[in-house]
């Protein structure tokens, strides 16, 4: 069982004048074991506690997080759970990545889109007690998440922001 407060998603989203990141509460999940090696799992991700930590100021930061809350972004009111279903793992050896040993494939679903999405991760286990921790990026277009897109949008100038953003992910199930 996936202990939703030992777990936390970080989030980087980047535009053409600069960043914002902040983090969004695990709701609850579950990952399967069998002889020591991860077989599946599902994890949700409570969409209506995302939040800013870069922005100081209260008024912006409100500002930006009920942006990333509406229907331009997350729709938190529409979706208030994304989840991440495990689909595979498999061991992962690269001499060039030390702090990665097994590749997940995962279907994600944001906005009532999935998409399988692959990334690396350092996954643990001892004492009964998983750790899983990856750090990667996806295209938020693939999930109809479109504000603010040069695919999408002509003449935006500084106004563009990046279509990959970063998630940094840690878990830890008991």
């Amino acid at each position: 069982t996936v202990s939703a407060a030992d777990s936390k998603v970080n989030w980087l989203g980047k535009k053409v004048t600069g960043q914002h990141h902040g983090t969004i509460d695990v709701l609850k999940g579950e990952v399967m074991v069998d002889n020591g090696k991860v077989t599946g799992g599902k994890i949700e991700i409570d969409m209506k506690t995302i939040k800013n930590i870069d922005l100081t100021d209260a008024e912006s930061n409100t500002k930006l997080v009920k942006h990333l809350s509406s229907a331009d972004f997350f729709d938190a009111d529409v979706y208030p759970t994304s989840t991440m279903e495990l689909v595979k793992v498999e061991e992962l050896k690269d001499a060039n990545k030390p702090n990665v040993n097994s590749t997940v494939t995962a279907n994600l679903t944001m906005k009532g889109v999935t998409k399988s999405i692959t990334f690396p991760a350092e996954i643990k286990i001892e004492n009964g007690v998983l750790t899983a921790k990856a750090d990667f990026d996806i295209d938020r277009t693939d999930w109809n998440i479109k504000y603010g897109s040069g695919k999408f949008f002509d003449n935006l100038g500084d106004k563009a922001i990046n279509d990959k953003f970063n998630l940094n992910i840690s878990i830890l199930a008991k």
